[in-house]
């Protein structure tokens, strides 16, 4: 568990908005053109179509209040960082007990846009672990 990395915990949220508006822009994207096919259908099935689409747009209002949710957890942490007090001490990394098994470590998740190492960086980090090994 890290503590105070409240510009890493920032970045993430950041990320998480920027996929979901391009998710829900993709959706609604593709429900317009449903949409668009359905009035070339005969009526009573291009209406139940066209009623789907409808819903699909009033589904994906959730975008704007998960906005608005995210934008008030980024105010709380900025606010914290700004005004918490920061003791003398500092612990930056908490190991909590695990499993002998456990490889949760190797597992870092979705990577930031602009962290994300390049092949040829990992390339080059494995032959310098050759090298030293």
């Amino acid at each position: 568990m890290m503590i105070r990395d409240t510009d890493n915990l920032t970045a993430e949220l950041a990320a998480v908005w920027d996929e979901m508006f391009e998710a829900v822009g993709s959706i609604m994207k593709a429900a317009e053109q449903v949409d668009a096919l359905a009035t070339s259908l005969p009526d009573a099935l291009g209406q139940d179509i066209s009623a789907a689409t409808v819903r699909i747009f009033e589904a994906c209002a959730f975008q704007d209040i998960a906005g608005q949710r995210i934008a008030k957890v980024v105010g709380a942490l900025a606010y914290a960082d700004r005004n918490a007090p920061v003791p003398d001490i500092v612990l930056v990394d908490i190991e909590e007990p695990k499993p002998a098994n456990d490889e949760s470590h190797l597992l870092n998740g979705p990577q930031l846009p602009g962290r994300i190492l390049s092949q040829e960086a990992i390339d080059e980090l494995l032959a310098l672990a050759a090298q030293t090994a």
